[in-house]
């Protein structure tokens, strides 16, 4: 359930600029982008933990584009992260509205 809430708030954050015709999303998403590395961050760690399954590719994709800056900076690993993050930014979008169904089929499933 945790992680279905994470995939949703990745999927908000992620899909911000194709939502931001919906009534009220371009507040939820303000009051969200402060944290945004830190839900990079746990979703990474989320999806680790259940790396094989749908929702949890969905959320290192998800975490790996919000975490980009703070990937930067782990030792050794953190630039191959940080360049992965950035050339998955492309799919932005893309990856932000799958992570916002994955989440709502996987809470209300």
């Amino acid at each position: 359930m945790l992680a279905s809430l994470l995939a949703i708030l990745c999927g908000l954050l992620l899909a911000a600029d194709f939502l931001a015709g919906v009534k009220g999303m371009n507040r939820v998403v303000r009051a969200l982008r402060p944290f945004a590395t830190v839900i990079g961050v746990v979703a990474i760690v989320m999806g680790a933990l259940s790396l094989f399954s749908a929702l949890g590719i969905i959320l290192i994709l998800s975490g790996l584009i919000l975490a980009t800056s703070a990937l930067a900076s782990i030792p050794k690993l953190g630039a191959g992260l940080s360049r992965a993050g950035r050339s998955l930014a492309a799919a932005r979008a893309v990856i932000g509205v799958l992570a916002l169904v994955v989440g709502i089929i996987s809470l209300l499933g």
